[in-house]
């Protein structure tokens, strides 16, 4: 196995396990509120609605890593596959910003008590994906004004 080919199903396998790291987080509780003095309860990304666009971009991530994999990657989802990553670490920073604005307004709040481990979770699985869809991409062929590198060679 040539070194391009073990750098694309390393890139391939980044991607498609960061995008399950991903879609499974985007579940997990992203915050908590009080609901009487002594009661906690979990609220997960789905609930808060910032956690549907990275479920989306995780299942995508993961379906562009399999078909990366297998080989049959069509030439524009390496380079869907890096804006699927941005979203799903874009969109969590943007959840942990607008909690923490909230603050004591709202009745959510990031306890430090581990029960909000989700958003921080798909964070990483986000930043796993990103990482693997740039190499995924830089192993990719390119193509040459429509036509791919093979075809060009033949030409001259």
């Amino acid at each position: 196995m040539t070194v391009g080919k073990r750098l694309a199903a390393g890139s391939a396998i980044a991607t498609s396990v960061g995008g399950v790291t991903t879609a499974i987080a985007s579940l997990m509780s992203w915050s908590s509120f009080d609901s009487t003095l002594f009661s906690l309860y979990s609220v997960s990304g789905i609930a808060l609605g910032y956690g549907v666009p990275t479920l989306l971009a995780g299942i995508g991530l993961t379906a562009i890593g399999l078909y990366g994999l297998h080989g049959s990657l069509r030439p524009r989802l390496p380079g869907l596959a890096i804006t699927l990553a941005v979203v799903a670490v874009v969109v969590p920073v943007i959840a942990r910003i607008e909690l923490d604005l909230r603050g004591s307004e709202g009745p959510f709040h990031n306890h430090p008590a581990g029960l909000a481990l989700g958003i921080y979770i798909t964070e990483l699985g986000g930043l796993v994906a990103l990482l693997g869809s740039i190499g995924l991409h830089a192993s990719h062929p390119r193509r040459e004004e429509g036509r791919t590198a093979s075809s060009a060679d033949e030409r001259q």
